[in-house]
């Protein structure tokens, strides 16, 4: 072997320093002599990556593996490579077979959920989590992915706070963990708690975006807003946050101004927020999926997957465009003591994806009856020591279950619909100024796909108002505000309960809500959002165009 040792420690050592072109440029000229070795290759793939240049890199460690097929680096560092292009399923299998040959490498495990949490699998990405730390109780980097993970997807927050805090504790860096505590601390209502967490953080000088935001939540109950905008401004100034992070701050600030009263400078912060999504915008793919209603599922046979009429008879599905009120309606009903409230589920969704991706008959009905089964059971799992009560009621509150009406009257004969509505600016406005998570709300960035969504939804609604088989009760949102204990009883007697007043204190209820909502869902009624869009009339002349 030919590789020059002392340029690559020099190349080693710059990397360390974070000087990272000049690392670049030295592996490189090493690998372009006679027979470099694998760690020059190695160590060119992970800057590479750095930069983002994912096929180059990917190469870069595939040449290094060749040359050296027992090295754990090189195979940890493509997975991670991999993971980044968004290549999830190609680097699973390099950090499954990985762990083949190191069955006890917790770092290979904590990459491993990374990558699943990735996919959208929560539950095996807090199994790797767990294996991680047990492999290597002073991971703080698996500490905060699992309490991160718990927080955000699996939603027990109390669970969450022990991983947070380890991670702080092990690594006094990783300030995201803190400001997850505090976020955590402010949803469960420990106010003081949550701004004692970020106090020494935010004495320290220069703010964290991660600080900077769990703070804005913070302030809101302490009359801090005006401080809290200072941290925002100063972190993006300071740090010069990536574009992923950059609209999170810019939504925070839209927030704090509206809270202050300023709207034009509010306005402008959601604009500059919307316009920073990188979710491809999917406006076409909603209007066309709500294009003819009634015959999405025509061509499938679905009699054989269909539930009995008792068993779905517990599901009750509350539905709407978002921001219509679905999450009042749900923590009414949930204040109930018959009631179990699983907020959004996406097993629906699942469902119709799997099924118009059937290529055959028997795929559709086995993919169906799967499903079916798979949703039913985990309903009735869900509260076994109440099934045995005369009214019971399990509540699956994901707004675009709408979308799914078809399926709903063809799989689940026994369910009930509440279909939430609401002034269709104030719908509008509230989607446009609130941070939403994944790909289903991207038409949300822009006013004018706003108003074209909202038309499409009116006209299918209709469409299902005339022709739906199931009870479908609607609530108009501002009805259910100016009227409240008579609709509240109208929502328990069309869910077939008897009534209790502990509907009237929802807001008194201790659940942790995971949507926009969880704040307004922890106060009595309130009248505030009503013709709130008034407030932002002048900026709002495409959405009323669109809207007609």
């Amino acid at each position: 072997m030919h590789e020059d040792y002392g340029k690559f420690a020099d190349a080693v050592s710059l990397y360390r320093e974070g000087k990272y072109l000049l690392a670049e440029n030295i592996c490189r000229k090493i690998c372009q002599s006679d027979n470099p070795g694998a760690s020059a290759w190695l160590l060119l793939g992970v800057l590479l990556g750095h930069k983002d240049e994912h096929a180059e890199a990917e190469k870069c460690c595939r040449r290094a593996i060749s040359l050296q097929p027992d090295s754990w680096s090189a195979h940890y560092n493509l997975g991670i490579i991999l993971t980044t292009a968004k290549r999830y399923k190609e680097a699973e299998e390099i950090f499954r077979t990985a762990l083949q040959t190191w069955p006890n490498s917790a770092e290979l495990y904590t990459e491993l959920g990374n990558n699943l949490r990735l996919q959208g699998k929560p539950t095996d990405a807090h199994s790797c989590y767990l294996t991680s730390i047990q492999l290597n109780p002073q991971s703080a980097t698996a500490h905060l992915n699992l309490g991160m993970l718990i927080q955000t997807e699996i939603g027990n927050l109390e669970t969450a706070l022990p991983h947070l805090r380890s991670a702080y504790a092990l690594d006094n860096s990783l300030i995201q963990a803190k400001a997850a505590e505090a976020e955590i601390l402010e949803r469960l209502g420990n106010i003081q708690d949550a701004y004692e967490c970020l106090q020494p953080l935010l004495q320290s000088g220069s703010v964290a975006g991660s600080v900077a935001v769990a703070f804005s939540s913070v302030s809101k109950h302490m009359g801090r807003e005006q401080e809290a905008i200072e941290h925002l401004q100063n972190s993006i100034s300071t740090f010069n946050p990536p574009v992923d992070r950059l609209f999170i701050l810019y939504q925070h600030l839209g927030d704090l101004h509206e809270r202050l009263g300023d709207y034009d400078a509010a306005f402008n912060y959601f604009t500059r927020a919307n316009e920073l999504s990188i979710q491809k915008d999917n406006s076409e793919e909603l209007l066309d999926f709500m294009r003819n209603p009634g015959n999405r599922y025509s061509g499938l046979d679905l009699r054989e997957a269909r539930s009995t009429k008792s068993n779905s008879g517990i599901l009750t599905f509350i539905v709407g465009m978002p921001r219509s009120g679905t999450s009042l309606v749900e923590q009414i009903l949930a204040a109930h003591p018959d009631v179990t409230a699983r907020g959004e589920l996406s097993l629906l969704q699942k469902l119709s994806d799997k099924l118009l991706a059937s290529e055959t008959n028997h795929d559709q009905k086995h993919h169906c009856q799967e499903l079916v089964k798979q949703y039913i059971s985990k309903m009735h799992a869900l509260s076994m020591h109440a099934l045995s009560r005369r009214s019971i009621r399990i509540t699956d509150k994901n707004p675009y279950n709408f979308l799914y009406l078809e399926l709903i009257q063809e799989l689940f004969p026994g369910a009930r619909v509440i279909h939430c509505m609401r002034n269709p600016l104030d719908t509008c406005l509230s989607c446009y100024t609130h941070q939403f998570n994944g790909e289903m709300l991207s038409f949300t960035n822009t006013l004018r796909t706003l108003g074209l969504v909202y038309r499409r939804y009116q006209e299918f609604m209709a469409y299902w108002r005339e022709n739906f088989k199931l009870p479908m009760l609607e609530i108009q949102y501002e009805d259910l505000v100016e009227n409240f204990e008579y609709k509240a009883r109208e929502l328990t007697s069309f869910c077939d309960l008897e009534w209790s007043e502990q509907c009237l204190n929802f807001h008194k209820l201790k659940r942790v809500v995971h949507t926009a909502s969880y704040n307004q869902v922890k106060q009595p009624v309130y009248r505030s959002s009503i013709h709130k869009w008034e407030k932002y009339a002048h900026h709002l002349q495409i959405l009323r165009e669109t809207l007609d």
